[in-house]
């Protein structure tokens, strides 16, 4: 499960597909990023 978030309007979501071109289900919008896991931030530190 991959966690994403619309930069549009803040929504957030779970997806089992993992590729970046997401549709926002809220607004619709394509301005969605995926968001970091916990052991990808402890990774940058």
């Amino acid at each position: 499960m991959v966690r994403f978030a619309c930069k549009n309007c803040n929504y957030r979501f779970n997806s089992e597909v993992n590729h970046t071109e997401k549709k926002c289900p809220y607004c619709g919008k394509k301005d969605v990023i995926k968001e970091p896991s916990a052991e990808e931030l402890l990774k940058e530190e």
